[in-house]
């Protein structure tokens, strides 16, 4: 794959593989339990929405792959609430609530809002929220699609700006989240 940039990740790049989205059978599983503690925390991120117009479904995902479900951490990069982010996005916090770190690292991204919520939308959005690097690199996005049929393989950014081409992400993909969870059509929000 070429390398793109911001510009590059159209609407039908999204679609094309949101169409072709499947889950390998060995992460069936785990996709399965990562949508369970979704749902259970489904208010948590409905409120979220409520304030952000953010669907749940994508908050729930941005939890998952941050902070592993943990309401003690910042969604915008998993690091405890109650202090003042050190990684990226540096300086944030402390905050009293989940909903308020939630609220907060949401707006810091406003401008990538899409005008609609569809499954490009969606995944333009989640890519820009965790950084074009992969984009860059001109590789799918692990955030994104990790454990699909993507075609991925080795290769992940083990933490702000450093990549490793021999890791391999061991998290549930957003979108393959979002896909257990119902919450998008196959071409629409």
């Amino acid at each position: 794959m070429a390398q793109r940039d911001w510009n590059d990740l159209s609407d039908e790049y999204y679609q094309r593989l949101w169409d072709g989205l499947e889950v390998l059978e060995a992460w069936q599983p785990e996709v399965e339990r990562q949508a369970g503690r979704a749902r259970a925390l489904v208010e948590r991120y409905r409120a979220v929405e409520a304030e952000s117009g953010v669907p749940w479904a994508v908050v729930a995902a941005i939890h998952m792959r941050e902070a592993d479900f943990d309401l003690t951490c910042n969604l915008c990069n998993g690091e405890p609430l109650d202090r003042v982010t050190r990684q990226v996005p540096r300086g944030r916090g402390p905050y009293a609530t989940w909903e308020a770190s939630a609220l907060d690292a949401l707006e810091m991204e406003r401008a990538a809002f899409p005008e609609v919520w569809t499954v490009a939308g969606v995944g333009r959005f989640l890519e820009r929220y965790n950084g074009l690097g992969y984009a860059r690199k001109g590789e799918h996005s692990p955030y994104l699609w990790s454990g699909s049929t993507a075609g991925l393989g080795a290769g992940k950014y083990t933490e702000d700006g450093r990549y490793d081409p021999g890791a391999v992400d061991d998290q549930v993909g957003a979108m393959l989240l979002i896909l257990a969870l119902g919450e998008l059509g196959p071409t629409s929000g």
